[in-house]
Parts: structure tokens; C-alpha cells; sequence
């Protein structure tokens, strides 16, 4: 082996950045000649100096708040999850005609799954969109931006979209939302306030 390959094997092996098991195995085994021992060691020094080098970022104060919350959002959650028909509980909302029934909410994302059921001429204010929305029409009818949405038709909003909705003959349909949906028009609560 060349003195030129050896010493960029020991580079990777002093950054602990090689992967490749011969150059660890050789960089660690000393099979090259004393004389490049002290190359090794100096890049070694070298690396250990690196960290200490670079001035520290000045962090944000719920940094850590903020990394727990990551980390709890991305542990896998249950696998599985039902709701009978005969236990779902269907709840007012301050919206006239329009009642829910949440099937799965979620405080870490703030997702909120469900089933809404509105009377006939009920209408659902100006809102935007924070993560999207998907809406799964289940019976009735559901108008938005003109267009008519019956069942089995899908429906999909992306984050920041706005939009009204209202029900001529009255509808029910499977959702998928965030609770921290903005409500564009007074309203006295949230739909999805516990």
C-alpha cells in the first residue's frame, strides 16, 4: 500500500467517517510502518480540535420542548383503533344544524378524524385550511366553491386553502382536518373544542 492511500484511510478512520471494514481493520491493525503512526495520530488531534473550533449557534429557549414533541410525535402510535356506530357520540357544534362525532384526535399533529352530519340548509362559515383537509361524502350533498359533492365523492383541500360549504338537502361525510383550523367568520368556539 502507497503512503498517500494509507493516510487517507487514516483521515477516515481518525473522523471515524470510513466504512469500509478493511481500512478500519488496517488503520487500527498498524500493518503500515511506524513512520505513519504520527500522521494518524496528529489527524486524530486534528479531529477532536474540530468540534471545539466552530462557535456554538445560539439556540432557541424551547429547543428542547420542541425536540420532546418531535420525538413523541413520531413514536408509532396504537396499530389499531375502532369506533362501533352504535358508540359514536354525535356532539353539538356552535354552528346551527351541524353536529360531529370525533373517531380519532391526535394532540401532538393536531389532527382531528370524525364524521359530520348537517340538517338541510346548513352552512359550514369561511375557514382556512392549517394541514389540508380530506373529506369522504358518505350521503347528501355538499356544495363548495359551486361544485355539488355527493356520496362516495372525495374531496381534498391542501394547507392554507379557504373555502364555505353548505348543504342543500343536508349531508354526512368522514373528515380529516386540523383542530387549529381558522374560522374566517365570528364564531362563539371552535367546532372541535372538547
Amino acid at each position: 500500500m502507497q503512503k498517500q492511500d494509507f493516510e487517507e484511510i487514516a483521515a477516515f478512520r481518525a473522523l471515524d467517517t470510513s466504512e469500509d471494514p478493511e481500512d478500519v481493520q488496517l488503520a487500527e491493525s498498524g500493518t503500515a510502518s511506524a513512520a505513519s503512526q504520527p500522521p494518524l495520530d496528529e489527524l486524530q488531534g486534528v479531529a477532536a480540535m474540530l468540534a471545539y473550533s466552530v462557535p456554538l449557534p445560539k439556540l432557541s429557549p424551547n429547543l428542547k420542548q420542541r425536540l420532546f414533541q418531535q420525538i413523541q410525535s413520531t413514536t408509532p402510535q396504537a396499530e389499531f383503533l375502532s369506533t362501533r356506530a352504535a358508540d359514536l357520540k354525535w356532539q353539538k357544534t356552535p354552528l346551527a344544524g351541524i353536529r360531529i362525532a370525533k373517531l380519532y384526535e391526535n394532540p401532538q399533529t393536531r389532527e382531528v378524524v370524525g364524521l359530520l352530519e348537517a340538517d338541510a340548509g346548513a352552512v359550514y362559515p369561511q375557514h382556512r385550511h392549517i394541514l389540508g383537509e380530506e373529506i369522504y361524502m358518505l350521503e347528501g350533498d355538499l356544495v363548495i366553491e359551486d361544485q355539488v359533492f355527493r356520496a362516495g365523492d372525495f374531496i381534498r383541500y391542501g394547507p392554507g386553502s379557504v373555502h364555505r360549504a353548505h348543504t342543500q338537502g343536508g349531508c354526512r361525510f368522514h373528515f380529516r382536518t386540523s383542530m387549529d383550523d381558522q374560522f374566517l367568520e365570528p364564531l362563539p368556539s371552535s367546532p372541535f373544542s372538547p
